[in-house]
């Protein structure tokens, strides 16, 4: 199209940005390439030359010798046929009374897709009318997006995009045929020719479609977004400091501040100076400096734990100066509201993230018995709830397995130095060491291999008397690993009640009886953390946040 628009419009082209058709964003996690219910799917309208007579022709042949393959066929436009009057009326009947053929009619976008989903292969072939037409249909890549095989006209296009060797070309009924018994009868071929279209075809979604336009979007800025990230621990915004880093729009600094009111007070005048918006992590020291310094034309946002009910230095905000307080849950929003005194007007809540992507890893066999926890320090994490869950699943099961990952409390002196906290780990350890069972209790070290520890996860634990959020269930679950936490206050705003329990006893009744039982799909844990706390959401709010805030 590009080419073509040069050579009628007679310019170079050095200005042409090339926009592609576009489609949905799709799930992150790549589809399985299986052929699972031998079924062919057509959506969209019915046309001369979309060949919607012959493609139920040609069908009508392939299943008087494959009795089990089905169609699929969702629309109810017709376009008048220039040549056939009766053209509606005519494929109207075959649609209702051919043989394996299933004509949903008009539905919705979201029946569509989960109608391609439940297909196996989706048509694209046309009048070979079209052969050189420049348009590329929004269909085809939505079959191929979703990780379903096309069948399609060998066009100039065509072979551009999925190259010369994709095998499932046709330009007559007989290669419509060939393809349709080839896609639906040999996997290697499937597999192949799906796994072609999948990575072209997801080039073409609205979050793809952005990341190549958005420089020429914003070029003709003045300068990119300058954010400055604040305080003493960043670990919880690293994923968000790394995409804002990755986005050609913005250009990012850290402020490491040295503790919770340390800071070098050079370099954290230089990041206000150049900063067009500064993100405090924790409403600490670095709030109250930042807040009383920024100027009019900036933009101040702070995100608030928990740990900054204890230590107050939101007493010593310049609210005036902050346009937004982030809270990680609606229970911390409404604690600091309602005990702290911070302006509702200025709070925002916008969840924690996880990459489910990362933790989105092959489970190995019979993690259901295998239960983990993660960060067993300080004390108030409940390690011991955690082995009184595996203790009494013992009891009925030699085969459970507790996982224990993070550091032992001697790793932190100012830890092991707290009297109260060195006898709770010392009885902890003694009780282990004891167990007729201390060979199934397993400490895996620290380190930042999450994502394939999770891999032997089938339960985690959260045993804490509070958290302010806690990742570990929301990692766990998009691993895949069912969430078992023992209720703290305003788990429930963070988590749904399916995951919460209120004591170790109903924790470990549960574990069992789901296992024995054999329903490790009931609640599909994956979708469920993808859809609240998945980065690309979380991120997606926190730009929006900045620009509406700008």
């Amino acid at each position: 199209m590009k080419e073509y628009l040069k050579e009628v419009l007679d310019v170079s082209g050095e200005k042409f940005f090339i926009l592609n058709p576009m489609i949905p964003n799709m799930d992150s996690n790549k589809p399985n390439f299986v052929i699972r219910e031998k079924s062919l799917i057509y959506t969209g309208k019915f046309a001369k030359d979309w060949n919607s007579d012959e493609i139920l022709e040609a069908f009508a042949k392939i299943v008087q010798t494959n009795h089990n393959f089905k169609l699929i066929v969702a629309g109810d436009k017709f376009n008048l046929h220039p040549e056939n009057p009766k053209f509606k009326e005519e494929v109207t009947q075959k649609l209702k009374t051919y043989k394996n053929v299933n004509w949903v009619g008009g539905v919705t976008r979201e029946e569509v897709q989960k109608l391609i989903q439940q297909s196996d292969i989706g048509i694209g072939w046309r009048n070979n009318s079209l052969n050189d037409s420049l348009e590329l249909s929004t269909k085809a890549l939505e079959y191929g997006a979703l990780g379903k095989p096309i069948i399609l006209n060998r066009t100039p296009m065509h072979e551009r995009l999925f190259g010369s060797e994709y095998p499932f070309y046709a330009n007559s009924e007989e290669e419509f045929i060939s393809c349709i018994t080839q896609s639906l009868t040999n996997n290697d071929i499937y597999v192949r020719a799906a796994e072609m279209v999948y990575k072209v075809c997801t080039d073409f979604t609205f979050a793809k479609t952005y990341e190549r336009i958005s420089p020429f979007l914003w070029e003709s800025k003045n300068k990119r977004i300058r954010i400055v990230f604040a305080g003493h621990d960043l670990k919880f915004a690293k994923m968000f400091i790394d995409r804002f880093a990755s986005r050609t729009r913005y250009e990012v600094e850290i402020d490491q501040w040295k503790g919770h009111s340390v800071n070098d007070e050079s370099h954290s005048t230089n990041c206000l100076n150049w900063a067009d918006v500064i993100f405090c992590e924790w409403g600490l020291g670095n709030a109250v400096w930042y807040s009383h310094r920024v100027r009019k034309d900036q933009t101040l946002i702070v995100r608030m734990h928990l740990q900054e009910r204890e230590t107050k230095h939101y007493l010593k905000f310049n609210y005036y100066a902050i346009d937004s307080i982030i809270a990680i849950s609606p229970y911390i929003r409404d604690e600091f509201v309602n005990n702290c005194g911070i302006p509702s007007d200025n709070m925002v809540m916008i969840y924690n993230a996880v990459n489910c992507k990362k933790f989105d890893l092959e489970k190995y066999e019979d993690t259901q018995f295998n239960l983990g926890i993660t960060g067993i320090c300080p004390s108030r994490k409940r390690l011991d709830r955690a082995i009184d869950i595996f203790e009494k699943l013992k009891e009925k099961d030699s085969r459970y397995t507790l996982h224990i990952k993070g550091q032992l409390p001697t790793h932190y002196p100012w830890l092991w130095k707290k009297e109260e906290e060195k006898k709770y780990y010392e009885q902890v350890f003694k009780r282990i060491n004891s167990s007729k069972w201390r060979d199934s209790i397993i400490f895996d070290g620290f380190g930042n291999d999450m994502d394939t520890w999770f891999q032997k996860i089938g339960y985690i634990l959260s045993t804490s008397d509070f958290e302010s959020f806690h990742l570990a269930p929301a990692e766990g679950m998009a691993s895949g690993a069912f969430p078992i936490i023992i209720r703290w206050e305003g788990c429930h705003t963070i988590y749904d009640e399916d995951f919460i329990f209120e004591n170790v006893d109903e924790a470990a009744t549960f574990i069992l009886k789901r296992n024995q039982a054999m329903r490790p799909n009931d609640i599909d844990v994956r979708a469920y953390v993808r859809k609240r706390f998945d980065i690309e959401k979380i991120f997606g709010d926190w730009e929006e946040l900045i620009a509406r805030l700008r």
